[in-house]
């Protein structure tokens, strides 16, 4: 996934817990508890793996499941939720919502104070119709969130089109009221570069294909699973499994011809989502890339709408389903 981890070597997960397992049971211990971030990867380690409990991560699905004989803990993404694991004769976990919980002031002041010395907590802009930020509006591509951020980095970059898988975006609280630029920062906190490249159309039909084949979880949110574009305007065959139509600027892409695209860095270093593009088509680096969402807000303020950027029709008429809204 990553070009810098080439001189590492990845050994089989359950292998090597395996090793660890062995390795830490020779020192009498009491109890042996595995750290996982696996994801569904938690279910070969509990079936293969003589262990208390395994606390996961990855996936952002909470879950207390005991799987032959083992207890399986995840507590749910972005801090969501807290799991306790008591162990008595054997291993019991509880979970306690974090939502209503007690603060601590001083932290909150403190926290407050960093982000007002870093600008982030000055007011972009104000919405009145709330933009929501759920798993599903993040793992679709036809979201106002989704085409917000495209749209912000398709503007920045003065590209033709703008592509952003759907693992770029994390979810949250709805843009609502008055938005802060921690807010902007919060849809996409990573230190990757927004950059312009030059593609074929070619080169561009075939990321139109990533957006739409790439997939995690299937199960997150059934069938509508899909990356988020700006500048394009794509008919995706749901049974094929491939586009219908790409049009850039309402004209059908050409093989030949040429576009700007603007994406984040990552997907230029990585394959592991886009294999259509590499460093050599970068013509430019603009800053990282949730400061270009935070300029395109102030300057052209917090507007996002559904525009049909992405039909997709058999399944029109069908509900976008979520466990995480």
């Amino acid at each position: 996934m990553n070009p810098e981890a080439e001189p590492l070597a990845f050994r089989d997960p359950v292998e090597m817990a395996a090793d660890a397992v062995a390795a830490v049971r020779e020192r009498d211990v009491d109890h042996v508890v595995v750290l996982s971030h696996m994801g569904s990867g938690d279910d070969d380690l509990a079936e293969a793996l003589d262990v208390d409990c395994i606390l996961g991560g990855h996936a952002h699905t909470e879950r207390i499941e005991t799987i032959e004989g083992t207890l399986v803990v995840r507590p749910g993404g972005t801090a969501g939720g807290l799991a306790e694991v008591v162990f008595d004769d054997r291993p019991t976990a509880y979970r306690y919502p974090l939502r209503d919980a007690p603060v601590h002031e001083g932290v909150v002041e403190a926290l407050e104070a960093r982000r007002r010395e870093a600008g982030l907590a000055d007011v972009v802009d104000t919405v009145e119709d709330p933009i929501p930020v759920t798993r599903t509006a993040t793992k679709q591509g036809e979201s106002r969130v989704g085409n917000l951020v495209t749209d912000a980095y398709r503007w920045v970059a003065d590209a033709d089109v703008a592509v952003h898988s759907t693992g770029g975006l994390r979810s949250g609280d709805a843009l609502a009221g008055e938005v802060t630029a921690a807010d902007l920062v919060g849809l996409c906190p990573f230190e990757n570069d927004l950059v312009r490249l030059e593609v074929t159309g070619e080169q561009l039909r075939r990321t139109v294909a990533n957006l739409g084949l790439v997939q995690y979880d299937p199960a997150d949110v059934p069938a509508h699973y899909f990356g988020h574009v700006s500048g394009l305007d794509i008919v995706w065959d749901d049974e094929r499994r491939q586009p219908r139509s790409i049009a850039v600027g309402g004209d059908p892409v050409g093989d030949d011809a040429t576009y700007t695209l603007a994406t984040s860095n990552y997907y230029v270093e990585s394959s592991h989502l886009f294999d259509a593009f590499a460093p050599e088509d970068v013509t430019d680096s603009l800053g990282p890339q949730y400061e270009a969402i935070v300029e395109y807000c102030r300057e052209c303020g917090i507007e996002a709408t559904l525009d049909g950027r992405i039909e997709r029709p058999l399944l029109d008429g069908q509900t976008v389903v979520s466990r995480q809204d």
